[in-house]
This record gives structure tokens, sequence and C-alpha cells, in this order.
């Protein structure tokens, strides 16, 4: 399904979701659909100090805001840009 640029601004939780880890030293970017206006979001989390083995991040909970670009009529004193959903991922710590 194609990014749906046209839904307006609206903050709603969705639940878990599964998206792609690309973990490197100190962090881990995770990558992915938003559940609602389907755009490609990513966000990256800090792990720690360098050389903190990124498996004992394993099973983590992290929450995502969709940052797929779109203003979706977001309020104009907003500063980021996305449909307002938030979800849950497992951080897998790569």
């Amino acid at each position: 399904m194609p990014h749906d640029e046209s839904l307006s601004y609206l903050e709603k939780e969705y639940g878990p979701q599964t998206f792609t880890e690309d973990a490197e030293e100190g962090k881990i970017t995770v990558t992915g659909e938003c559940p609602r206006c389907k755009g490609e979001t990513s966000k990256t989390f800090r792990v720690g100090q360098p050389g903190i083995d990124k498996a004992a991040w394993a099973g983590k909970p992290a929450t995502m805001i969709c940052a797929c670009g779109a203003t979706h009529d977001r309020p104009g004193d907003s500063d980021e840009a996305g449909c307002g959903a938030y979800w849950t991922v497992m951080l897998q710590g790569g």
C-alpha cells in the first residue's frame, strides 16, 4: 500500500510492530512502514557506551512515532513531520 499523505494528523497508538533493525557501535536504527499512513519511517536509539554488547538490548521495548516526513496537517508549531501514530517495537539488539 502506498504512503497516504492525505491523512490528517491524529495521535493514535498502534500495537507492537515488527521493523527492520540495523545495529552499529552504540546505536540501533529501526526502520519500517508506519502502520497508519504506510510511510517509511525510522528511528535511531542510542544504546549506551561504546563497547556495550548490543545483545543486552534484545527484547527491550522501544517507542516509535511516525516520522514519514509528510506534514499530515500537523499543528503549525510542531517541528516534527508524521501522521501522529506511535507504537512499540521490541529491540533485537543486533
